[in-house]
Formats: structure tokens, C-alpha cells, sequence
């Protein structure tokens, strides 16, 4: 799987580091592993990753993903780093769409921003 799990610079952040093209289904598996084995914070690194397989139907479907287990956990904050635009483009419509869920979703082009 092109998702690789890190330890972040704290024990509340983990840090998920997603290279080459990936598909929906490695990421509804990296979203509900980020769910049930990590701490509730997150940084996505998307600079190596192509999501260029992805449908404007896939984005929904990890959107009610994130939903489904957004609702049962506590508030959290999770970052996107994006690489290029068109990435940075679709981590902003992912953010827009929870909106309305226990979760602050930001995205960024640095790394150092996040």
C-alpha cells in the first residue's frame, strides 16, 4: 500500500505519507486504520501522491467514510499537505465536504505550514 504510517513530532499526531498513485480503496483502508490505531490527529502528506483515479463519486465515498467514524470519536484536526495544484484542489473540496462533522480538516502546499 502506497500510505505509509509515521510517528509525528508529538505522541497525539501521526503522520501518513502517501506516495505514487493511489486508489479509493487503499485510502478507505488507511482512513479506517487512522480511526481504529492511531492518536486522533493527523498530517496526510499527499507531495508524492497522485490521486488521479480518483472520481468526484470516490471523494464522496471516503467523505461518508470519514463521517461514519468522525461521529463517533471526539473532535479532532487533521492537516493535508498537497504537491501539486490540482491536489491541493481536491483536498479543499474533501474539507469542504465535513464541514458539518466533528472534524477541522486544513490544507496546505508546505509541509513547515501545517
Amino acid at each position: 500500500m502506497p500510505v505509509e504510517r509515521k510517528q509525528g513530532a508529538y505522541p497525539e499526531l501521526s503522520v501518513f505519507v502517501v506516495r505514487g498513485r493511489i486508489t479509493r480503496r487503499e485510502l478507505e483502508e488507511a482512513i479506517v486504520e487512522s480511526y481504529q490505531h492511531s492518536p486522533p490527529q493527523g498530517l496526510w502528506d499527499l507531495r508524492e501522491a497522485s490521486l488521479e483515479e480518483l472520481s468526484g463519486s470516490d471523494l464522496r465515498s471516503l467523505m461518508a467514510l470519514v463521517a461514519s467514524h468522525a461521529a463517533h470519536h471526539r473532535p479532532t484536526c487533521s492537516a493535508v499537505v498537497a504537491g501539486d495544484e490540482a491536489t491541493f484542489g481536491l483536498a479543499r473540496m474533501l474539507a469542504s465536504y465535513v464541514q458539518d462533522l466533528p472534524l477541522e480538516l486544513r490544507t496546505f502546499r508546505r509541509l513547515e505550514d501545517a
